[in-house]
């Protein structure tokens, strides 16, 4: 078993009122519900991926719900259909917090360390670059368990607008102190670096940082004293239309500045000078400009018969929406990509996909997405000929952000 567990962490690495809310507000997406919670700034909107856990499971035929860590090591020992149908669920996480691959190996210490179960959280939330990172998790929590786990390491509780705040002995501003002999995987909140992160509790939530500044903005947006995501008309419209179809299971929010000229990711290819020189002249001459969008959501969501990718381009206005919708499918059909040196048609085709179409969504926000879906069966659970395991849940939505870490998304350039 241990082998399996370091094979799925290097698969999942190389990827308010006074207190929080419990459920969704009516007609509320659970990501919206979360991203009520995370403070409008620079920071935030440097990175940001969710991930539903809960709809990762239900998504994947055969896989039964996981709640707890003990019943996810049952499964495991005993190596059933319905183990593997969990594995390779598993295998399609490409977003959400990074600690979730790193704790697995120790998940079952997580009680006494954390005061909750890692299959306890439901839905979670990353956002923003260190230090100024943040984990907001939804989940079947007992607040005071949480608060009793984090005292007897020493930390001293307080209230902050409602909620408890949570600050290790070294006070709330040393989270960002490494200390090697403290490492402790069984501690999500920075125990891989022995960080003592500040850690705020809330009903059904739970939220940490290595930076006090991000933790007290995660309080002062709980509290309505400042702007969430939520309210920004960009994230806001780009979480209405990637909800608004099937069951939306993991997302990335990609910023414009991050893909890039579409000659850029040949400068960055390890092709010789006359390959670059070729490639550069066929791909100028064919190149279309995209109409400049606002913001990206590449999201993976399943509905009862087939399993999604999604691509959201966040426009003002309804024509520039137009326009770009225009240029799908066949601008992301004509794609070579730089790094896998196959065209992106083979490469969906090679994971199933079955068509794909673009359409205009028009948001409460005054503002038009552009959504590209990638229609694929659901994964199925027959080991191939030449394999061993079974597919991995969401391959699509895996291309896509591995697309996106490589800096291989031309095909959403907007200039040459």
């Amino acid at each position: 078993m241990r082998k399996w567990f370091l094979l799925l962490m290097a698969l999942l690495i190389v990827g308010i009122a006074p207190v929080f809310a419990q459920t969704s507000e009516p007609n509320e997406s659970p990501l919206l519900t979360l991203l009520a919670h995370i403070p409008d700034n620079a920071s935030a909107r440097e990175y940001l991926s969710y991930i539903d856990y809960r709809a990762l499971f239900a998504a994947r035929p055969g896989a039964p719900q996981i709640t707890s860590w003990t019943q996810f090591n049952t499964l495991l020992t005993a190596n059933s259909k319905e183990s593997a149908a969990v594995k390779a669920a598993l295998y399609g996480v490409q977003s959400g917090p990074q600690f979730f691959a790193t704790s697995l190996m120790q998940a079952g210490d997580m009680p006494s360390v954390a005061g909750f179960d890692v299959f306890a959280i439901e839905r979670a939330v990353e956002f923003g670059n260190p230090p100024n990172k943040g984990d907001l998790l939804e989940g079947d929590f007992d607040a005071q368990a949480v608060i009793n786990a984090h005292e007897k390491r020493g930390y001293t509780s307080s209230a902050q607008n409602g909620l408890t705040l949570l600050c290790p002995a070294a006070g709330c501003d040393s989270g960002t102190q490494l200390d090697m002999s403290n490492i402790n995987n069984a501690n999500p909140f920075g125990g891989n670096l022995g960080r003592s992160q500040p850690v705020l509790v809330g009903d059904r939530l739970v939220a940490s940082s290595p930076s006090l500044d991000v933790v007290n903005a995660i309080a002062d947006t709980a509290a309505g004293k400042s702007a969430s995501l939520a309210d920004q008309p960009d994230y806001r419209a780009a979480a209405e239309a990637i909800s608004a179809g099937g069951t939306l299971i993991q997302t990335y929010f990609v910023q414009p500045t991050d893909i890039g000229a579409a000659s850029s990711v040949l400068m960055n290819s390890r092709l010789s000078a006359a390959q670059i020189k070729a490639l550069t002249a066929q791909l100028q001459a064919n190149f279309v400009p995209l109409p400049a969008y606002n913001l990206i959501a590449l999201a993976d969501t399943a509905t009862a018969t087939e399993q999604q990718a999604l691509v959201a381009l966040v426009y003002t206005t309804q024509a520039n929406a137009e326009a770009a919708a225009a240029l799908f499918p066949k601008r992301l059909q004509d794609y070579t990509s730089l790094v896998a040196q196959k065209s992106m048609s083979d490469l969906l085709a090679e994971r199933g996909v079955t068509s794909m179409e673009a359409s205009v969504y028009a948001a409460s926000t005054d503002r038009y997405v552009v959504i590209v879906t990638l229609h694929a069966p659901l994964p199925s659970n027959t080991i191939p000929a030449d394999g061993t395991t079974l597919q991995a849940s969401s391959l699509v939505y895996s291309l896509l952000v591995r697309a996106y870490q490589s800096r291989d998304l031309g095909w959403l350039a907007t200039q040459f």
